[in-house]
């Protein structure tokens, strides 16, 4: 689901910051990634009941609207009944054939082929949006797609200075983007207008990609929501973060000069992106994971310069079946049976449930 470098080198001695207050916690959301669909209906039930027990109350997920995926929205209509009776609100990305390479109009002239990819988008989301739009507020227009800069780049990725300015993103690939973008979002304006609805679009943004927004603005692309994917290494500062120069950023007032709520819908500790990382309890580096991620979270729930409406962080579960040994390890549990103590600490903001055992084994990182 994401895949970017970190950016930042490790920081040691970091200072360990304490949890949210109370009223910080009660002013957000928290909630996980998840799998779309687990093993059968039962499995994501299962999910929905340990979020409610430890106070999470969004599920992001993915929402394929492609040809070879015709049971898409029923798949969704059963989760959202699901998540209804744990009180769960699902956060679906809009993911059209065009994510994939899709051939869309490739045989046509610029334009028309620009065309095409609008056409497509405006109505495979339009249905899904209208058919929904007493379920689910927030529509989620792809994932991390500012990061495809780097097949324009000879497969590198651009980091700051470059990254934070709108000019970058003016390629050919980032303006048929542009054209799928515009679509979804003409359809969700279409919905509100035809049904007096309030649903809302959301624009996703990894780490310092903000010229991303810019151009995605200029090409006018309507977005509501900002939704924001953070990871980093103990003793990064969220406030003092790196520009790609000697001045340092507070990103949280990066993110409100958009003007817009914003969504932390994907965060956990980059260590997990270290090769040495081991996925076990006092293995290398997951302490100083554990610790990044409550730092990351604090720094959230606390900061007073972003409407930051609420966070996900990713994932749920570890996910044995991918094919990179990174992207099988970020779960909070490892499997829906055994949780692991980032879930503990996600918890902890989130009012919900932290056992005793977890609360002792918290106590002993300084964690609490």
């Amino acid at each position: 689901m994401k895949i970017f470098i970190l950016l930042t080198s490790f920081i040691v001695g970091a200072t360990l910051l304490a949890p949210a207050t109370s009223q910080a916690k009660s002013k957000m959301t928290w909630g996980v990634n998840g799998p779309s669909v687990l093993e059968n209906n039962r499995d994501y039930l299962k999910a929905f009941a340990v979020m409610k027990q430890r106070g999470l109350t969004t599920y992001r997920i993915n929402l394929n609207l492609t040809a070879t995926t015709p049971d898409a929205g029923n798949n969704l209509a059963e989760m959202i009944s699901g998540a209804k009776k744990y009180n769960i609100k699902l956060k679906p990305i809009l993911f059209t054939a065009f994510q994939w390479e899709d051939s869309l109009g490739k045989s046509e002239g610029m334009p028309t082929r620009r065309k095409a990819i609008y056409d497509d988008a405006y109505a495979r989301t339009y249905e899904v949006v209208k058919r929904f739009r007493a379920d689910i507020t927030d529509w989620e227009m792809g994932n991390e797609i500012d990061l495809k800069t780097r097949f324009d780049n000879g497969n590198k990725d651009i980091g700051p200075p470059e990254s934070w300015k709108a000019q970058t993103f003016n390629t050919p690939r980032m303006l048929d983007w542009a054209s799928l973008l515009r679509g979804q979002s003409d359809a969700i304006v279409a919905v509100n207008k035809e049904f007096g609805t309030h649903l809302r679009s959301v624009l996703n943004v990894a780490q310092l990609q903000f010229g991303f927004l810019n151009f995605m603005i200029d090409q006018r692309v309507a977005f509501d929501v900002i939704s924001y994917h953070y990871y980093e290494k103990l003793g990064t500062d969220m406030t003092a973060h790196w520009n790609g120069s000697e001045e340092k950023v507070n990103l949280f007032k990066v993110l409100a000069s958009f003007h817009r709520p914003i969504i932390i819908n994907e965060t956990n500790c980059g260590e997990i992106y270290d090769r040495d990382y081991q996925n076990v309890p006092g293995g290398n580096l997951n302490t100083e994971c554990l610790r990044s991620f409550n730092n990351i979270l604090s720094a959230i729930a606390n900061q007073t310069e972003a409407d930051i409406e609420g966070v996900e962080a990713y994932t749920l579960i570890d996910l044995p079946q991918q094919t990179s040994p990174i992207e099988r390890r970020f779960g909070l549990m490892y499997d829906l049976d055994h949780p692991k103590l980032s879930l503990a600490i996600l918890a902890q903001y989130a009012g919900g449930l932290v056992t005793h055992d977890e609360s002792r084994e918290l106590a002993k990182l300084a964690i609490h």
